[in-house]
């Protein structure tokens, strides 16, 4: 079985594409965090001097370190095309004696907890998901715990809503 991390970008024929984050608010982090260091420079108290120019500091640097993590590397998100907004990837726990539970509900084109399946803090098996909010498509596998990393154990489906 195939991974739902690398098998998501083949489904729906092509509606979920590859695509890296906005740069936006990365872009205004550092530009807030150099107005800050610079105006540690004007202010006249000496502590609000010093904290303005750590905190600029500070911010600037996370501002610059997400611009490159997003504009740099292979770090993509999945994109769902026809509502135009990029898909989150939830986790949810369930107890291994649920296990065919949750296959019969993926069987079926439906989220487990629409079938009253409750979710644990931790535990064997892994239901991972990709959702676009906004039109409420939902792709989903289960995985399941092989000791050091969970892998496959259903096909990946698309749910219904």
């Amino acid at each position: 079985m195939k991974n739902i991390d690398d098998e998501i970008y083949n489904m729906l024929d092509g509606a979920i594409v590859r695509r890296r984050k906005s740069v936006v608010i990365p872009t205004a982090l550092f530009v807030v965090g150099l107005a800050a260091f610079v105006g540690g420079f004007v202010a006249t108290h000496e502590d609000l001097s010093f904290g303005l120019m750590l905190c600029g500091v500070i911010i600037a640097l996370s501002g610059g370190a997400m611009i490159l993590m997003r504009t740099t590397g292979t770090n993509y998100a999945p994109y769902y095309t026809p509502s135009g907004e990029h898909m989150r990837r939830t986790e949810s726990y369930y107890p291994n004696a649920k296990l065919e539970s949750l296959r019969e509900a993926l069987a079926a084109r439906r989220h487990p907890e629409a079938w009253g399946v409750q979710s644990v803090e931790s535990s064997n098996v892994m239901l991972v998901c990709y959702e676009a909010p906004k039109s409420g498509v939902r792709v989903c596998q289960i995985m399941t715990y092989v000791p050091h990393e969970y892998r496959p154990s259903s096909d990946v489906v698309v749910l219904d809503k």
